[in-house]
């Protein structure tokens, strides 16, 4: 995980919030 859990959870839903999810858990 490039990120923290949390930092993804308090960040905003962005247009970029879904690619960053899929590349730093890979699913």
């Amino acid at each position: 995980m490039r990120l923290d859990r949390g930092a993804v959870l308090n960040q905003p839903k962005r247009l970029s919030w879904r690619r960053f999810y899929n590349d730093s858990w890979g699913n």
